[in-house]
Parts: structure tokens; sequence; C-alpha cells
């Protein structure tokens, strides 16, 4: 039976148009409806809707990111606004917008669906500026995969070379090779300044070179993919910088993000990836919740009394499940904690390391809610003080460098504006 909410609006988000509908409960009459553009001027005529129906409660479809403006904007203006995950409203027979916004509302007030959780504006800005630096790492990463393309379509094999071809000397010797060629190399190889380790590497590098397709060599292709890829690692630094910043101008996330670093392989990024995208760690009760709202959880069937289980559902946000699964690998390399890496060692045995280190994501994530939900730190033995420490102590410097970086763009922008006046003052007097 409805309830006596009296009335409510629906709203049916897309890109560019929404529909509104306001009704009325016990019994149900639709009291108006619009469509309206998704922008301030679709606003003000939705505001025109609210207004002269007296409705207040506005029940909202979180479809992709259409919804955010229209709700951030009500909720601003006093408004009780109800995001509604779409997986989780009620199946109907007809379908249209204002069908669609209507039965929203209808639903909302026979209490057929669930509240969705809106984050706070500090943690949308922070999952805004982690999902932007998650893209570009993608794309820095597809770039050096074209780079290493174009090295093996020239057959120069340069991992006996240099460990990392991206590194500081693996780029100098691209860049040398890209502008002079081999004679560059020559050059570098026998010049003065150089030890004998650097001149047995080159001499390596020589060796590398007389064999490779050199006229498959393209200098201008290689040349821009380095640009490219140094100009996207001043983008993810500049990102950041932005994080630590943010992070540190509030103490609950601060204190969140240090709690969550306490466990060996999570780093800031992590630990500030995972508060982001959890948010309020209390809405789950338990463990095994967060886990499948995380889609971290196998898919289960059961027929005939027999359970079967399949693959992970995959639902929820990818990034979480990406960050814990690098948090995952880097506890496998590192081998600690050792209660962690035991559990990924067993399963890793039977199952293989990518089952493994899933596995291990789910596990990190229960125990990141269960130390959150205590307050309680995850270890605090010796064996583990040691690598905290360092954490916490690279966090706080490169907050220190990002916040000097500032300062001195700041002053240059001063003494540029000084000099930019001081040219109008002579400007003026002649």
């Amino acid at each position: 039976m409805l309830s006596e909410r009296k009335k409510v609006c629906g709203i049916d988000p897309h890109k560019n148009m929404c529909a509104a509908v306001v009704i009325k409960g016990n019994p149900i009459e639709t009291l108006g409806k619009i469509k309206f553009e998704n922008n301030r001027r679709g606003l003000d005529k939705l505001l025109h809707l609210l207004s002269e129906t007296d409705c207040n409660t506005v029940v909202i479809e979180t479809t992709n990111t259409f919804w955010q403006g229209i709700s951030s904007a009500l909720m601003h203006m006093g408004y009780t606004v109800v995001p509604v995950a779409p997986q989780t409203v009620p199946k109907k027979r007809e379908k249209d917008d204002f069908h669609d916004a209507s039965w929203l509302a209808i639903t909302y007030m026979d209490n057929r669906v669930t509240q969705a959780y809106f984050a706070t504006p500090k943690i949308q800005k922070l999952r805004s500026l982690l999902r932007t630096r998650y893209t570009l790492i993608k794309i820095r990463t597809m770039l050096k995969n074209r780079l290493n393309a174009e090295l093996s379509r020239a057959g120069l094999n340069l991992k006996g070379v240099v460990s990392d071809i991206f590194g500081k000397e693996g780029k100098k010797i691209l860049q040398t090779l890209a502008e002079e060629g081999i004679e560059g190399i020559k050059e570098l190889a026998n010049s003065e300044d150089g030890t004998s380790h650097k001149k047995n590497k080159y001499a390596m590098l020589l060796d590398v070179l007389s064999v490779a397709f050199t006229e498959n060599f393209d200098a201008q292709v290689i040349t821009i993919l380095l640009l490219g890829t140094d100009n996207f690692e001043k983008l993810i630094e500049r990102i950041e910088g932005l994080v630590n910043e943010l992070i540190h101008s509030d103490m609950e996330l601060l204190s969140l993000v240090n709690l969550l670093m306490t466990i060996p392989g999570v780093g800031f990024i992590t630990a500030a990836t995972i508060v982001a995208e959890v948010g309020d760690f209390t809405r789950f009760t338990s463990g095994k919740k967060i886990a499948k709202w995380a889609g971290l959880t196998p898919r289960m069937r059961e027929s005939g009394g027999k359970r079967y289980y399949g693959r992970i559902t995959r639902q929820g946000s990818p990034f979480v499940r990406w960050i814990l699964y690098e948090a995952a690998t880097t506890i496998a390399k590192l081998k600690k904690p050792q209660k962690l890496y035991t559990f990924y060692k067993g399963i890793a045995i039977r199952r293989g390391t990518k089952i493994a280190a899933v596995a291990l994501a789910r596990k990190l994530l229960v125990v990141m809610h269960a130390m959150v939900m205590q307050g309680r730190k995850y270890d605090e033995s010796d064996a583990y003080r040691g690598t905290y420490e360092r954490k916490m102590y690279l966090m706080e410097l490169n907050y220190k460098k990002y916040r000097e970086g500032l300062n001195q763009i700041k002053n240059e922008l001063s003494k540029l504006r000084d000099t930019e006046l001081t040219l109008i003052d002579e400007r003026q007097k002649t």
C-alpha cells in the first residue's frame, strides 16, 4: 500500500534532456510533468514546476553522471533529493521518459526502492581527480606500448642494455639515437666523463645496433612518443599533488588514508582511491557486503540444491577492483605482510597467481573495512613500523614539494605582473 507521502517528483535524467513527473499518492494523481534541458536553464523550468505543485521531495535515477548536476543544485536549494540506482527499480511493461519518471516516484512512495549513496563534495572531488589519474595512466601505458612496438619493428632489443627504457638512462639513449643517430651513441660511449660501467653499457648498445634493422627506426615517431610520455607523467604528478593537498585539508580524510597505509603494500594513492570510491564505510555492515558492492564476490547459481560458483560479478566501481588488484600484486612481490602473503601463496599454488591476486584483493578490502570500523591499525609490530613511517615521510615530502612548487609559480606570476605594471606606467608617462 502506498505511504502517506503527499507529493513526490520523479526525474528520469539523460545527457541533454530530462523528464520530470510530480505525483500525489493515495490515490495516485499526476500533478504535472515536463521535459527540461539538463542545464541551469532547464533547472529553472523544473523549479517552476516544483513551486507550482508545492513539491519538496525529488527522486532521481543515478544514470551515468547525468543526474549529479541537478541533484547537487537541488540539494543546495534545500530540496530533499533521493538518488536511486536504476537496477534497483522494479521493471514495468511500458517504457518512455514520462512513464520512467512517474514509475520512479510511485515505487519510492511504495517503499520498493532503496536510496543510493550520495558522496560529499570533497569525496566527489577526490574521485574526479583519481579517476582522471587512472585515465592518464592508461593513455601513458598505451604510448609506452606503442614505443615498444616501434623498437621491436626496428629489431632494437634494449632489455639487456638498460633495465627500464623509460628510466633516465633509457630515455637519454633513445633521445640521442633519435636526434643524432648511431654517431651520437658512439660519442656517448667514448665520452671522457663516462664511467667504465656506462662505457660497457654503450658498447653493448652498439652491438645491439649493429644487428638491428636501423632503417626501420623512425626518429620522429620515437621523439613524439617520448614527449607524450613525459607530458603525461607531469600531468599525473600534478594530479597527485592536488590529491595530496585535498586530503591534507580534511583531517577525517587524512586519518582514514593514514590508517589504511599501515598495511604494507598499500601506498598513498591506493589508500586515497579506496577512501574516495568507498566514501562512507559505515554504510556496509559487514565485509561480505562491501566485497559484494565492489564486485569481488563470485557469481552463484543454485539448481537442485547444488550451488555453482563462477567468476567475480564485476559490479560496482571498476576503480576499486583495479587499485586493490595492484595492491595485491605488490604484496605478492614484497612477500609481506606475512599473513596476507601466506593467504595469497596458498591459493596461487592451487588456482594460479591471477585468481590468487583477485582473492587477495577481496580479502584486502574486507580487512580495510574492519580496520576502519574498529579504528585499528593493521599491525603495530616493529616488523612493519619502519615501512609505515617511510610511507608517511614520502607522503609529507611530496606534499611539501607540491606546496613549494605552487609558491614558486605564484612568485613568478607576481614578478611578471609587477613588470607588466611598470611597463604600463612608463608608457603612460611617455
